[in-house]
């Protein structure tokens, strides 16, 4: 999730929010250039403490 956060900003896409609790709820809401929001969840690749 770290990475395609990064590729998105890279693209002028912002984080909006990081949302995180004790289960496997991690999620990274971001907004595109025009303003719409969207949502990149960690996938099961990704490592448990790996949450931006």
């Amino acid at each position: 999730m770290t990475a395609e956060v990064h590729r998105l900003t890279g693209l002028s896409a912002r984080v909006v929010r990081v949302f995180e609790d004790d289960g496997d709820d991690v999620f990274t809401v971001m907004q595109d250039p025009e303003g719409n929001e969207f949502c990149v969840e960690r996938g099961s690749g990704d490592r448990r403490s790996d949450s931006t």
